[in-house]
């Protein structure tokens, strides 16, 4: 038997047992379109028919089966099980189209797109744009520089699907849980009742929402969860360790037995000048101050380093200024002289604007979480 006709019994079984979610209960009506499938589940009816009229006949007591011929009841007609299985058929399908009649719940309209993202339900693919109803079991797909905003209905909470992600709502009366197999997704979580959270779950682990700001990516193998508002419990699948991830902190799940903690995201808040000849910072510019001037002829050397000043758990920083970068892994992550030259432009021959950026990841070599970039613009002034 093919894996479709595997897949159509199993979602056939759930339904028989009315245990069929939302998801489930969109796929069994998209296989229900197929002839070959409706002529299966005629055939599924049939025999579940024919195992119940056996299992009554089975439970027949010895005494009822030894009385006389001439004792019993007038038989029913010969096409008696013939018309009450005709009779059950018939009534599963009826129950089935009333069951498949069930309006799809509306669970959250979609308010921007960027580039063309897809929404997948059940056999059909719609092209998303703003203002179209998503519902309970639609899986939204988002490629490459793609993005999709939604806000869930009657709640102000909002989620945005980023670029290489696919994301399931998933989502009834008694669970509200969002399914990220792939990529990334930033939510904005209204409050929510503490018995019903958001639920969003991962090929990795599951997050208990209540009410935050948070995002959540799948990659390598691994889930990062990182909260910059609230409170979010994250459970690991594997061995369903858990942890509570806290404003500022962000924690991964992966297939590794390493501890599952909540560490501090890594931040740039400034940049100081220093002394490259004596290590000590220049307390005029401890921090530099965000938009000064820098007058050249004011400086004591022109041999500086350009010092980060960051929180939480840094593993490199990189640096940009006009397209070029270089990243640094060692701390205390200091530009180097020729760098902070080239950087600040310190031997231009005339007044130059700068604006040097810096990006903190927890990782070496730019690998891990990235915290928020840091921007510091100014002038460099030259006096002649």
């Amino acid at each position: 038997m093919s894996s479709r006709a595997d897949r159509f019994e199993e979602l056939y079984e759930r339904y028989c047992d009315r245990a069929l979610s939302d998801a489930e209960r969109a796929e069994f009506e998209s296989l229900m379109a197929d002839p070959e499938m409706r002529r299966h589940f005629v055939e599924l009816t049939r025999l579940d028919t024919q195992l119940a009229d056996e299992a009554r006949i089975a439970q027949l007591t010895p005494a009822t089966l030894k009385k006389p011929r001439a004792a019993r009841k007038p038989s029913a007609s010969p096409n008696f099980f013939g018309w009450s299985l005709a009779a059950t058929v018939v009534l599963a399908i009826a129950l089935f189209l009333a069951f498949r009649s069930k309006p799809a719940q509306v669970v959250a309209t979609v308010t921007t797109v960027q580039g063309q993202p897809a929404i997948q339900r059940g056999s059909e693919q719609l092209a998303a744009s703003a203002g179209l109803k998503l519902l309970s079991g639609d899986i939204v797909i988002t490629r490459s520089a793609e993005l999709l905003t939604c806000q869930f209905f009657n709640d102000p909470t909002r989620v945005d699907v980023l670029a290489e992600s696919s994301l399931t709502f998933a989502i009834s009366p008694e669970t509200k849980r969002l399914e990220l197999n792939s990529g990334t997704l930033s939510a904005d979580v209204s409050p929510q009742p503490a018995n019903s959270p958001i639920l969003v779950k991962t090929p990795d682990a599951e997050a208990r929402i209540v009410g935050t700001k948070f995002t959540v990516s799948v990659e390598e193998q691994q889930t990062t969860l990182r909260v910059d508002e609230g409170h979010v419990r994250m459970k690991r699948l594997k061995d369903s360790a858990e942890v509570d991830v806290k404003t500022g902190s962000f924690a991964v799940s992966s297939k590794s037995s390493a501890p599952l903690a909540a560490i501090a995201i890594p931040a740039v808040t400034g940049f100081s000048l220093v002394d490259a000849d004596t290590g000590k910072p220049l307390p005029a510019f401890t921090p530099i101050p965000p938009g000064i001037d820098i007058v050249v002829a004011d400086l004591p050397t022109l041999r500086l380093l350009v010092a980060p000043i960051y929180s939480g758990t840094v593993g490199s920083i990189r640096y940009e200024l006009e397209g070029k970068s270089i990243v640094l892994s060692k701390p205390p992550f200091w530009g180097s002289t020729e760098h902070v030259r080239n950087v600040l432009k310190l031997d231009s021959k005339s007044n130059a604007r700068y604006a040097l950026k810096a990006t903190p990841f927890s990782g070496p070599n730019g690998s891990g979480l990235a915290g928020a970039t840091y921007t510091l613009n100014g002038n460099i002034i030259v006096k002649h």
